[in-house]
């Protein structure tokens, strides 16, 4: 029993040399040292990425690292990871968030990743002034949001990139998306990214490409006559 002890004394010191990151690694994966390491780790100024690696994987000790990273001033990154990967912590970390000035970046983000606060963040996100790549990430990445993201697009004429990534993308607005990239005159890129990536278009787009390489061929004998 001595013996013991003392190897458990040995282990505790040598926990005294490590850096944060390996402390949260024994926080982790030796639940025997884990609350003497935790007690270190707080000894040791944890970052706020420490903390929130405690707060991702130590169900345990996440309502304490969680209050020790709200004292810390944590940034928007901090509060969007928490929100995404931690569901009992959400509301809370989303509510701070939403008092701050968050980018439409970090809206996008909660949107596709975060189910129950889509709906919010979307509205918010609608409410500020959008570029057409936000609004092909919410047509490409929320089925959900696709239809009224796309009628905010279409009504701000869309350039023909944005199309085609829609028409890759989203099968359900493929047609209608379609026509439009039609009328405007498409590339050969963007016909053959149609072909390779959209099975219902492909016959088509391939006949629009052939009848352009049928009348540069003509337009090329006729320079030869």
């Amino acid at each position: 029993m001595k013996e013991k002890k003392l190897n458990e004394l040995n282990k505790k010191q040598s926990l005294d040399r490590l850096n944060n990151d390996d402390l949260c690694k024994i926080i982790r994966y030796v639940p025997k040292l884990s609350d003497y390491a935790w007690e270190l780790l707080k000894s040791q100024r944890p970052s706020n990425y420490d903390l929130r690696n405690i707060i991702d994987y130590v169900p345990e000790l996440r309502v304490e690292a969680w209050e020790l990273l709200k004292s810390q001033r944590p940034s928007n990154v901090d509060l969007s990871k928490v929100i995404i990967s931690v569901p009992e912590l959400s509301e809370e970390a989303w509510n701070l968030l939403k008092s701050r000035d968050m980018s439409n970046a970090e809206l996008c983000e909660i949107i596709e990743r975060v189910p129950e606060l889509s709906e919010e963040a979307w509205n918010l996100l609608k409410s500020r002034d959008m570029s057409n790549a936000e609004l092909c990430e919410i047509i490409e990445h929320v089925p959900e949001l696709s239809e009224e993201a796309w009628n905010l697009l279409k009504s701000r004429y869309p350039d023909n990139a944005d199309l085609r990534k829609i028409i890759i993308s989203v099968p359900d607005l493929r047609y209608e998306v379609w026509d439009i990239l039609k009328s405007r005159n498409p590339s050969n890129f963007q016909l053959r990214k149609i072909i390779k990536y959209a099975p219902e278009l492909s016959e088509e787009a391939q006949c629009l490409l052939d009848a352009r390489d049928t009348k540069h061929e003509g337009d090329f004998n006729k320079l030869l006559e």
